[in-house]
Order: structure tokens, then C-alpha cells, then sequence
């Protein structure tokens, strides 16, 4: 999945054009001056990356974990503040209600260090289990 850019492609439906236009010039612009290289971001570890990044005005935490997942391609990355991860680990494990990051974070520690097959697999959970099974 290399190449794709998630800086444009990560913005939650509702959003007016105008911020994806802002959050898409920042990223430009922080590429642009140097201060973010894809070079220097693959040299990175996961954390680091995150710092990196959300240094950006309008880029967050969910927004790096989908760079470190679909564009760097890091096999050990659980975004723990992602809906639909949150739901599909709710669905499987017959929680009540959703996971807090904490909790899911304890859940997925077993499935180190490939908890990011694990959030695909969590995501194709929540299309495919019906709510109550």
C-alpha cells in the first residue's frame, strides 16, 4: 500500500472542504519545507512518527496511525481511538460497550507484534457480525 497518502484521505465524513483544503495545505507545506520527509518518517520509529506528524495543524493521532499502517506499511500499529476497531473488538468479545483505548490496548497485547492485521480483521468484524450475534 505504499504511496498512499492518508494526510488526504483520513478525514471523517462531515467535515467541510474547506478544513480537508487547510488540512491538506498544512501537510503540503510541512513536506514542502523539509520539516516531514517520507526518507526521514520510514527512518522513524512508530512513536516518533506519531510525534512527527501530529506536529502539523490538523493532524492527530488517528491520522498518523493510518500513515504508519497504509503508507509506511508498520505491521505492529493499534489505533486505539478508531471507531470501527473499537467496535469490532466490542462485537467479538461480547463487550457492552465500547472499548476505552486502555482496554482495548490490554486486549490486544496478545497480538503483538501484528496488531495491525488484527484492526483489519476488527474492521471486517463490524461489516460482517451482525449487531446481537
Amino acid at each position: 500500500m505504499s504511496g498512499v497518502n492518508v494526510f488526504t484521505r483520513a478525514t471523517p465524513p462531515g467535515n467541510a472542504p474547506e478544513i480537508v483544503q487547510n488540512r491538506c495545505d498544512s501537510s503540503a507545506t510541512a513536506f514542502a519545507a523539509g520539516d516531514v520527509s517520507n526518507r526521514r518518517l520510514r527512518a522513524m520509529d512508530d512513536d516518533a512518527v506519531v510525534a512527527s506528524v501530529t506536529k502539523i495543524h490538523g493532524i492527530g493521532e488517528w491520522t498518523a496511525h493510518m500513515l504508519l499502517m497504509f503508507s509506511l506499511g508498520r505491521p505492529d500499529v493499534l489505533p486505539v481511538g478508531d471507531y470501527g476497531v473499537r467496535k469490532g473488538a466490542m462485537q467479538l468479545y461480547r463487550l457492552r460497550e465500547l472499548p476505552k483505548p486502555r482496554e482495548l490496548a490490554a486486549l490486544a497485547e496478545p497480538w503483538r507484534p501484528y496488531r495491525s492485521i488484527a484492526s483489519w480483521y476488527l474492521w471486517r468484524v463490524v461489516d460482517t457480525i451482525a449487531p446481537g450475534q
